[in-house]
């Protein structure tokens, strides 16, 4: 996924299980670290829209 122009990048410490870091590295390689970026930015996409919904619904929601 390339990055887009203008989006900052932080640089964390992420511990990741042995075995989990040595299936990344097998499947996807060098760039696995990427990988690992694509994943939680497609997990915080899909939550972000649930909590769109979600106040949606909310507002929506009759009080009386």
């Amino acid at each position: 996924m390339p990055i887009l122009e203008g989006e900052p990048l932080t640089k964390v410490t992420l511990n990741l299980y042995t075995s989990d870091l040595a299936t990344l590295k097998s499947v996807v390689g060098p760039g696995y670290s990427a990988k690992v970026r694509e994943i939680v930015r497609a997990w915080c996409r899909v939550t972000r829209s649930h909590q769109e919904a979600r106040n949606k619904l909310w507002q929506t929601r009759s009080t009386s």
